[in-house]
């Protein structure tokens, strides 16, 4: 009985506390910026269609379109 109450406090204090300081906060939510322009094949023809993935330079998440 005794390790079942104790159990239950570990458990109990696991979730009033949770993980981490909270100080960060939730992650800021990137800028947008503007892209144009045209995908071309190599015969210099547009592409009727296709996925473009747009990748970052350093640290951020990329996007797909």
């Amino acid at each position: 009985m005794l390790i079942l109450r104790s159990l239950f406090a570990v458990v109990l204090c696991l979730l009033i506390v949770g993980c981490g300081d909270g100080a960060a906060g939730p992650p800021e939510k990137p800028t947008g910026v503007a892209v144009s322009g045209k995908v071309l094949l190599p015969n210099g023809s547009p592409l009727s269609g296709g996925v473009l993935n747009l990748r970052p330079e350093a640290g951020l998440h990329g996007a797909t379109a």
